[in-house]
């Protein structure tokens, strides 16, 4: 089986300076031409290995979605991060749409891909911006579409390294956690829509 194999140049954000990277599906090479600092790369091969293009200061917003999945109990499904933004803080699970993927479909498999869930999708919450900048420049965006959902089945375990812990709260305790502005903003609505 032949690997298909992405030859990008690219300048760094932070350096101004050029480097060469091609990958596959299996492996990420960087080279960087004379002058460039090789520690500096290292988030950014995450980034290509984990979605192809760079999540870490992009060309454009990115398109995520977050699923608020909700138990009998009232209670709510929350992930703490591993990775930036908001590494240590609880967040909702989600994550990037996909190339040809619906935002149903891309929340319902981030769903299961961390928290081993599959749910119910009752409709969206909120579309929630969230830019942060570093230095005058963008160095995340993106535009989260927050879908609501009921009806969780499997069994709860955390699947991804992007997750430190899982675990289900009830609405006012989870308020009182450290949490991203995106979770916090949609817990607030939540709250407001049903009660703590």
């Amino acid at each position: 089986m032949s690997n298909a194999y992405i030859l990008s140049f690219r300048v760094g954000i932070k350096t101004g300076k050029p480097f060469l990277s091609w990958f596959s599906d299996t492996r990420i090479n960087l080279f960087t031409l004379p002058g460039f600092n090789e520690s500096i790369l290292e988030e950014e091969r995450y980034c290509l290995k984990s979605n192809l293009d760079t999540r870490v200061y992009p060309r454009m917003p990115l398109v995520a979605v977050s699923v608020a999945l909700m138990d009998e109990d009232g209670r709510i499904l929350l992930v703490k991060r591993r990775f930036e933004p908001g590494s240590g803080l609880w967040s909702i699970p989600g994550g990037l749409v996909g190339l040809g993927e619906t935002i149903r479909e891309a929340a319902l498999r981030e769903l299961e891909e961390e928290t081993g869930l599959k749910a119910d999708i009752n409709g969206i919450v909120d579309v929630v911006d969230t830019i942060i900048k570093e230095g005058g420049l963008v160095k995340y965006h993106y535009v989260i579409i927050v879908f609501e959902a009921r009806n969780p089945s499997g069994e709860l375990r955390r699947c991804s390294e992007e997750c430190i812990d899982i675990g289900w709260f009830r609405l006012n305790e989870a308020l009182s956690m450290e949490l991203t502005k995106t979770a916090r903003k949609v817990l607030e609505k939540l709250i407001e829509k049903y009660g703590s």
